[in-house]
């Protein structure tokens, strides 16, 4: 994009050349192995939410969240969605086998904005999500602002819970890049903005546990409700363990200002 202006009064043109990439963010995301889904989240109208990922398994809208909302990437033109408990609106995918990881290590990173904390629990991208030994969950904790869990369960059915950190002022700083990275032999560990957040959990008791669970990919709630109040973007599923300077790369390449 070139802009003409009138410099001095003796009547020079200045031209000044800002050149804007809106897809840098998503071609990092499409360039990162073992990618299963992508929804960005960008669609302006419509029901269908697309998957970018090979996969290609499309989620749809439904009860019509809120689309077309500047999203959570710095210079990049995609939008986002907002999603309000109230009017039950979530998005989903049919079940698809490359989100049944087995024994596998797997990854969650997702943009988010929500404008109050909840003071009940509520769900982010879930496969499943009702305690079932088989399934895989993020969401958002109750009552402690900036405060994220999930849970995966051994063989034998015991569920052990993944927590992050909590910061008193996540709503008020808007946009936050969010990872989960599950490596089932060692540790789970959650990122906010680029960086470890929380201490790492040990997993490996339930590194034999076959996460298979047959139901639909929910995004902004779970199988049965716990709906979301805020804004998505940019949700990636991935069947390994993304490294930390993976992580650290995909929140540098949004929140860096493109121009």
């Amino acid at each position: 994009i070139t802009y003409n202006m009138n410099g001095t009064s003796r009547g020079e043109v200045r031209t000044i050349t800002k050149t804007i990439r809106t897809q840098d963010y998503a071609k990092t995301i499409l360039n990162t192995s073992n990618l299963v889904g992508y929804f960005r989240l960008g669609e302006d109208s419509g029901t269908n939410a697309e998957d970018l990922s090979t996969t290609g398994n499309d989620g749809t809208y439904t009860n019509t969240p809120t689309q077309g909302a500047a999203g959570g990437l710095r210079g990049d033109l995609n939008p986002s969605t907002t999603f309000a408990s109230g009017s039950l609106e979530y998005v989903e995918a049919s079940d698809n086998a490359a989100y049944d990881f087995g024994t596998s290590d797997f990854a969650i990173e997702f943009w988010l904005n929500i404008t109050s904390w909840p003071g009940s629990v509520q769900y982010l991208v879930s496969h499943g999500g009702n305690g079932d030994y088989d399934e895989w969950e993020t969401r958002l904790d109750a009552s402690v602002e900036g405060r994220f869990s999930s849970r995966i369960h051994t063989a034998g059915g015991v569920a052990i819970t993944v927590t992050s950190g909590s910061d008193s002022n996540f709503v008020e700083s808007g946009w936050h890049h969010i990872a989960l990275v599950m490596d089932r032999d060692g540790n789970a560990q959650w990122y906010k903005d680029g960086a470890t957040y929380g201490s790492a959990t040990d997993i490996s008791s339930a590194s034999t546990n076959e996460l298979n669970y047959v139901a639909s990919l929910w995004i902004a709630r779970r199988t049965s409700a716990l709906y979301l109040d805020g804004s998505m973007d940019e949700v990636a599923i991935y069947n390994k363990a993304l490294s930390a300077s993976e992580i650290s790369n995909h929140y540098n390449v949004g929140s860096t200002s493109l121009y």
